[in-house]
């Protein structure tokens, strides 16, 4: 039997997951516009920013534990 105490107000694992879900999604969305064809961006800035970006498309797989998420430093 169980009997350690549950603290109600801790976030569950997968509410933890689907929070990193959430910035990872907003962070993509907010460099959406570096890949544009008509983006103001260097060749080469745009690599770095879809570096960046599947970066950030990996992370729910990068680890198994919610609490040891680290994003990637925007460029």
């Amino acid at each position: 039997e169980n009997n350690e105490w549950i603290n109600p107000n801790l976030p569950t694992e997968e509410e933890k997951w689907s929070k990193i879900r959430r910035e990872r999604d907003a962070l993509l969305n907010k460099t959406d516009w570096t890949q544009m064809p008509d983006s103001p961006l260097s060749d080469e800035l745009k690599a770095i920013y879809q570096t960046y970006r599947q970066a950030l498309r990996d992370l729910p797989l990068s680890t198994s534990n919610p609490d040891d998420v680290v994003f990637p430093t925007k460029p």
